[in-house]
Parts: structure tokens; C-alpha cells; sequence
């Protein structure tokens, strides 16, 4: 599994604000662009789409970071070649795909192969990704962990887009979140949401705290991003 775009060469700084943050990640996903696309709490991908909606365990899952965000996916046949899909870092294209599938209908989506000069794929370092260890973490427990760690993920960057933590405290919130989470395995969708809106009532009293104690700060830091 990869994370594309956003590679931080250094520790996160509670200096970075939207705007840079925004700026720095590669692919185009309009409005969702953070909440959803940003690398540093891109959660999502390891608990809901490689371990829950294959049935993978997380410790069979491997992440590897790819900067230039150019090949969105990768299969591997069983006489050892790989198949490759390359395309622009638009969000369009696969909404696109999966609203005309099976077919494929003209598009200005075009992708500049003349441009391509490098490819680079980075195992991450889990201090640079505190909410990809985290996203372990959970992930390695299960039950009501999961449910805390998507809720308060959700609460801590929308938090982040409304300017009330930094961008630093977004894995601080998390990480405080699971640690108030009684860990059980839900049997209802009733507790499901019972643990999910706890967590929430958790992550936002966190954010408050933060923000009273921490204002997020409206310079930037000289932090350098992959290539």
C-alpha cells in the first residue's frame, strides 16, 4: 500500500498551517484535499481499505511512500511481473472511472509521460508518521480502537481546517483518544455508535484543551518535502 505526495523530510511542526499544507500535497481531491489526502493522517487507507475490506491483518500490510503521487496502483501476477497504473493526481479520473464502469469516456485528464523522470518508493519512518503508527496500532487491537482512531482522526482535522489545533496536534488528539478508549469488540451497531460518539466527545474536548494551551501559530517552518 503507498502514500503518494506528501513526504516530510523532518519532524511536523506545529507551525505549518492550511494553506501550506494544501500547497504541498499532489494530488487534486478539491475540498477534501487535507481531511482526506493528506499523508501525515491518512488513516483510512490501512484500517478500513487493505485490513477490513480485504481481510488482511495489519501486520501482512506494507506501507511504502511515493512522492511524485504518479502510479496509483500495482499488481503483482504470479510469474513475478507487475502491472501498473499511471495516470494525472486528479481525483477526477477514478470518480470518473467509477461512474462510467465498465466503459471509459473521453476526458482532458491527460497524463505528461515526457515529464516522468523518477519514481521513488520509501519504506516511512514512523516518527515523520505518528498517526500511521498509531493506525497500526489500532488496527493490530481491533474493536473499539478502530472506532476511535477514524473519530477522533475526523475531529482532529477538521479541527485543523477550522485553525483551532496545529497541524502537529493532529496525532496528539488521536493518540490521546485511544488511550481513554476502553478496548472491547462492539456486538451491535448500537455500541458501534455508542464507542463512536464518545470517541468524538473525547477528541473535542482534546481540542479544546489544545487550542486554549496551544494556539496553532500563522508563520511556516522551513520543513522540505519530497521531490
Amino acid at each position: 500500500m503507498g502514500l503518494d505526495g506528501l513526504e516530510p523530510r523532518g519532524p511536523i511542526s506545529r507551525s505549518l498551517v492550511l494553506d501550506p499544507v494544501v500547497s504541498a500535497c499532489n494530488r487534486d481531491s478539491g475540498s477534501v484535499k487535507v481531511s482526506r489526502r493528506d499523508n501525515s493522517s491518512r488513516l483510512h487507507l490501512l484500517t478500513e481499505e487493505a485490513c477490513r475490506l480485504f481481510g488482511i491483518p495489519p501486520d501482512k500490510v506494507q506501507v511504502l511512500v511515493h512522492p511524485q503521487s504518479t502510479i496509483h496502483s500495482m499488481v503483482e501476477f504470479v510469474d513475478g511481473s507487475i502491472l501498473a497504473q499511471l495516470s494525472v493526481t486528479d481525483m477526477r479520473l477514478p470518480i470518473l472511472y467509477a461512474l462510467t464502469y465498465p466503459d471509459r469516456i473521453q476526458s482532458d485528464l491527460r497524463f505528461p509521460v515526457n515529464n516522468l523522470r523518477r519514481l521513488d518508493f520509501i519504506p516511512p519512518d514512523l516518527a515523520k508518521f505518528p498517526c500511521l503508527r498509531l493506525a497500526y496500532e489500532a488496527a493490530n487491537a481491533g474493536g473499539t480502537l478502530t472506532i476511535a482512531l477514524n473519530a477522533a482522526d475526523e475531529v482532529a482535522v477538521a479541527a485543523f481546517l477550522g485553525s483551532q489545533i496545529g497541524f502537529d496536534q493532529i496525532p496528539l488528539v488521536i493518540e490521546k483518544v485511544l488511550g481513554e478508549t476502553t478496548q472491547h469488540h462492539p456486538e451491535s451497531i448500537h455500541e458501534i455508535l455508542v464507542a463512536d460518539r464518545r470517541a468524538r466527545q473525547v477528541a473535542q474536548e482534546w481540542v479544546q484543551r489544545l487550542g486554549r494551551s496551544h494556539p496553532p501559530l500563522r508563520t511556516v517552518s522551513a520543513i522540505r518535502y519530497g521531490e
